[in-house]
């Protein structure tokens, strides 16, 4: 069950610290959040639609959702086609760094 899976994972502070090298990010909480505020260069997508997700196979995957839990079942769905992905440990709930858009 997706639910007891840890998988890869990182922090928000670990991932603020990358912000500058430009990676990717997905956010996978509802559109209407997304545009209320987001991690800057986070691209939207929802959950559904991560197994049609279009990356460069060198390239980690950061997805972001709430808080975490939503994000590991993303992970999971980009692992399985051989993806590189990590969850952001507490999601946007725990993230403290810039915010695109209004505020979360």
């Amino acid at each position: 069950m997706f639910l007891f899976n840890r998988g890869p994972s990182i922090s928000a502070k670990e991932l603020e610290g990358k912000l500058s090298e430009r990676p990717t990010i997905v956010d996978i909480r509802q559109k209407d959040a997304f545009r209320m505020g987001h991690i800057p260069g986070a691209q939207h997508m929802t959950l559904d639609k991560l197994h049609r997700m279009k990356v460069k196979e060198e390239e980690p995957v950061y997805v972001v959702c709430y808080s975490g839990m939503n994000s590991k079942q993303g992970v999971q769905v980009l692992e399985s086609r051989g993806i590189r992905a990590y969850s952001i440990k507490g999601g946007m709930n725990g993230w403290t760094g810039p915010v695109k858009g209004g505020n979360v």
